[in-house]
């Protein structure tokens, strides 16, 4: 039996607004990395041969009762950073992962972290590996809810369940200015997303977000189909389908989905994002960069070249995805450190 999680007193209502950051004078800042070398060529083709194949078998029919689930258990067979510990917990409409080490039980910030996988694949194993070396590059305890999925469930309902692990962070002690909305791929949509949310509902406004390769749009792309090494053409166009499908069965409509390149984000908080020159969802990347830029949003757009989709989980083979998880950490304490400033009237003139 899991040991009890240590309640901490609430932080829900402890302050219900935080200045939203002011607006630098050149918001958007991109950065440009290197990539390439032998380990991200075998990485690339090993995933080529492998679940790039299987997920073009899904995309001839993703309308059948495929085991989803079987997914999350292969991510049994890869080992988290020594040292890391994880205990399950309950939200509202899902479980959750609570993970720790030694040393980020001694920090007082908390990662909401919101794992990818297409809202089809992920949770408890799957991404074990990659929340663990988060936990390790940024000495941050995370909360990882294994939200609601398609087919069963409308996106609308993982957005739910995020924010839910948002409360849950703060009614267990979390400081909103030193909590963090991250996720990689669908999860880089919902962090974004969730802090759209949050701003809706008046809710104490996070520290950061960062998403690594965010899926931006539900709704075929306006730029030519680039290649990846994971998603063939096919793929996201069935994709797009079934979250429409089912978000008409949901009784939520025929609209697209709403994307966070449309949503109305003045509010949001410093923004990270991490994405490939050469995987499919570069351009969703800069899109929303770019829009997020241009609604005020303090934002900051690494671009890796020639790495695979969501390279970070390979932090433990490739050193420009553990370089990257640094980026994530020294991001995080910089923003933190300035909005401490902010609050306490001792800052400058925005994050630099």
């Amino acid at each position: 039996m899991s040991a009890p999680i240590r309640l901490r007193p609430s932080r829900r209502s402890s302050r219900s607004t935080r200045p939203a950051p002011a607006a630098p004078t050149s918001p958007l800042v991109r950065r440009d990395y290197d990539g390439g070398g032998l380990r991200t060529t075998l990485l690339d083709l090993s995933l080529r041969s492998t679940v790039k194949p299987f997920i073009s078998v899904w995309a001839k029919a993703p309308g059948l009762p495929w085991p989803y689930g079987v997914a999350d258990h292969a991510g049994r067979l890869l080992r988290p950073v020594a040292g890391t510990r994880f205990r399950r917990t309950r939200l509202p409409h899902c479980p959750a992962t609570l993970v720790t080490s030694k040393e980020s039980a001694a920090s007082t910030r908390t990662i909401v972290y919101l794992h990818g996988g297409a809202f089809l694949v992920g949770g408890n194993h799957l991404h074990r590996q990659l929340i663990s070396r988060v936990v390790q590059r940024t000495g941050v305890s995370v909360i990882a809810p294994e939200y609601r999925k398609l087919p069963r469930h409308p996106v609308a309902s993982a957005v739910t369940d995020a924010v839910e692990a948002y409360l849950w962070a703060l009614d267990h002690g979390s400081d909103p200015a030193e909590t963090v909305l991250m996720g990689d791929s669908a999860g880089g949509f919902l962090a974004v997303m969730v802090g759209v949310e949050i701003e809706r509902r008046g809710l104490p406004t996070p520290a950061a977000i960062v998403a690594m390769s965010p899926l931006v749009d539900f709704v075929a792309p306006e730029t030519p189909y680039r290649g990846c090494t994971l998603f063939p053409r096919s793929a996201i166009g069935r994709f797009q389908d079934l979250a429409a499908r089912v978000n008409r069965r949901a009784g939520l409509g025929t609209d697209p989905i709403e994307s966070p390149v449309h949503a109305p984000h003045p509010g949001l908080p410093p923004t990270l994002l991490q994405v490939s020159s050469t995987e499919c969802l570069y351009d969703d990347g800069v899109r929303l960069a770019e829009a997020l830029a241009s609604a005020g949003v303090h934002c900051e757009l690494e671009v890796w070249a020639k790495q695979v989709h969501v390279f970070q989980a390979a932090a433990g083979l490739l050193p420009a995805a553990a370089r990257a998880l640094d980026n994530v950490a020294e991001f995080i304490d910089r923003v933190v450190a300035e909005g401490r400033a902010r609050d306490t009237g001792t800052a400058g003139a925005g994050v630099a």
